[in-house]
């Protein structure tokens, strides 16, 4: 976990975490070398990462490259970075792709799969963005979800999330 300010938290209850960001960054970030994601992702076999999780209004409303709410993706050769905004998703980075949505109406599944350049986020098991990145970008190797910005106000409460490094197909 990393916060950013020491203003953020995240709790559990029920099985929902709870990421509160009132002007800081909150985030759970996992770093080479500690786990699978670090020591086997690889952009050129593909990967998979899948969560669940409702944005609370309060959020503030944008999905740039460095939105609120953010999943960051890194296999050591391309950085992706999926915003999460309380009217869209986005590819934030190294790009920019918008998908408008209400992210706020209830729990959605986004299934973010990716191989070489070609990367797809479905929403609720609908394909929401097909695009092929114009070039891998850069940044730190690391796998990261949560409020990674700082200077803006988040709510967000997560179900679950997980990966898959050797995805199949």
């Amino acid at each position: 976990v990393y916060d950013c300010d020491g203003g953020g938290s995240g709790t559990v209850s029920h099985g929902i975490l709870t990421i509160n960001s009132p002007s800081d960054c909150y985030e759970y970030d996992l770093y080479p070398p500690k786990g699978t994601w670090n020591q086997l992702v690889k952009n050129s076999r593909g990967w998979i990462i899948e969560t669940s999780l409702i944005v609370d209004p309060i959020t503030q409303p944008e999905c740039d490259d460095r939105g609120s709410v953010q999943i960051w993706a890194n296999d050591y050769t391309i950085l992706l970075i999926v915003g999460f905004s309380t009217n869209e998703i986005c590819i934030a980075y190294p790009d920019h792709v918008d998908y408008p949505m209400n992210t706020t109406d209830a729990f959605h599944i986004y299934r973010i799969e990716a191989k070489g350049l070609q990367i797809k986020i479905y929403v609720d098991g609908s394909l929401a963005i097909n695009h092929t990145l114009s070039n891998p970008g850069g940044g730190t190797q690391v796998l990261m979800f949560g409020d990674g910005v700082g200077g803006n106000t988040s709510l967000t409460r997560w179900d679950y999330f997980s990966y898959q490094v050797f995805p199949g197909f």
